[in-house]
C-alpha cells in the first residue's frame, strides 16, 4: 500500500511515518510539507494523512481539490481543533484524528482504512502476488484457457478462468456481457444493438442476446447510482 503524509510540521510527519512503519514495515510512505506538492502526486496513493491547519492552502481545501480530481483513496484528517468535523464529512474523509496523535487511534484508523482499500483491488494469484485497481479495469477477455485484463495502463495475461474472475468482481461495478467478456460499467459509453461501445477505446465488446436484459439493467442501475447523464 502507498501512503502520503502531508503536514507543515516536519516532526509530526516523521512521528506518524514512524508509527505507520512500526505497524506496516512493507508500506511505502512519502512525506509532503505542503498541499500543493501533494496534489501533484495524489493519485499515486491509496491513503493520505492530511493536516488541516497549513499555510497557503489548508488541508480542507486540499481535500476538496482531491475529490474534484476524482481521487478515490481514503483521507484521514489530522488537526488540533474539532470545529472542522462537519466540513470533513463533505469531502468524504475516512477519519478525523485529533492532535496529539494517540497511537492506538492511529492504528485502528489504519486497519479500518486498509479494509476499505482492499475492496478497491482485484487480487490475482499468478504465482506471485499481484493486485489491480478495480477502477483501472476496462474489460476482461477470455481466450481459450487464458484471461486478458485490459486496464488503463496495461494488458495483464493470467491463467484464471473467467467464472473465477467474475466471482471476484463487485456486481455493482462489473457485468458479464458474453461468455468471453466482462466489462466495467464505468467504461461503457452506450449499448448499441448487440455490442457495447466503450469510452475512449476502439474495440466494441459483444453483447449476447441472453445477457442483453441483465446488462441493460446493470448499466441503468449504475448510471442512476452515479447520477450520470446518458
Amino acid at each position: 500500500m502507498k501512503i502520503a503524509i502531508c503536514d507543515d510540521e516536519q516532526v509530526m510527519m516523521e512521528h506518524i511515518c514512524e508509527l505507520v512503519k512500526q505497524y506496516r514495515p512493507d508500506y511505502m510512505v512519502e512525506l509532503y510539507g505542503c498541499g500543493e506538492a501533494l496534489l501533484e502526486d495524489a493519485q499515486l496513493y491509496d491513503l493520505i494523512f492530511l493536516d488541516i491547519e497549513m499555510p497557503s492552502i489548508n488541508g480542507m481545501e486540499v481535500a476538496e481539490n482531491l475529490r474534484k480530481m476524482q481521487y478515490s483513496g481514503e483521507i484521514i484528517f489530522l488537526t488540533g481543533y474539532m470545529e472542522y468535523i462537519q466540513e470533513a464529512f463533505k469531502v468524504r474523509a475516512f477519519r478525523y484524528l485529533q492532535k496529539p496523535i494517540v497511537e492506538r487511534q492511529l492504528e485502528e484508523a489504519l486497519c479500518s482504512a486498509e479494509e476499505q482499500i482492499r475492496k478497491r483491488y482485484l487480487y490475482l494469484d499468478t504465482g506471485h502476488k499481484k493486485s489491480v485497481k478495480l477502477q483501472d479495469i476496462i474489460y476482461i477477455e477470455a481466450i481459450h484457457n487464458r484471461s486478458y485484463i485490459m486496464t488503463k495502463k496495461e494488458e495483464i495475461e493470467i491463467r484464471i478462468p473467467m467464472k473465477n474472475l467474475c466471482a471476484k468482481l463487485p456486481k455493482e461495478d462489473f457485468v458479464q456481457t458474453h461468455k468471453s467478456y466482462i466489462v466495467a460499467l464505468q467504461a461503457i459509453w452506450k449499448i448499441e444493438g448487440n455490442e457495447i461501445v466503450l469510452q475512449d477505446i476502439c474495440p466494441r465488446i459483444p453483447l449476447s442476446r441472453g445477457k442483453m436484459k441483465e446488462v441493460k439493467q446493470a448499466y441503468l442501475t449504475y448510471v442512476s447510482r452515479h447520477s450520470i447523464c446518458v
